[in-house]
């Protein structure tokens, strides 16, 4: 079994990854005309991307704090 490195509390994370999936979402553009932004692509397309980096950089640091190689005994 894999154990965290620590016992760091894991709300903070929890609350980034519950923000992050919210924000995917998009409520608040429901029934708005599309705009079209560079490289002739929707505007909303752009705050996905930013999304998906800050969700793979959490998911990176996530992993690298709290996750540790399993040993050979286990």
């Amino acid at each position: 079994m894999i154990r965290p490195k620590s016992n760091r509390p894991i709300i903070p994370w929890s609350l980034f990854f519950a923000a992050l999936f919210i924000l995917s979402l998009d409520y608040w553009n429901w029934d708005q005309p599309v705009g079209i932004g560079p490289l002739h692509l929707p505007v909303w397309i752009y705050g996905f991307i930013l999304l998906q980096l800050l969700l793979a950089a959490g998911i990176y640091l996530f992993s690298r704090k709290f996750w540790r190689e399993p040993s050979q005994s286990e």
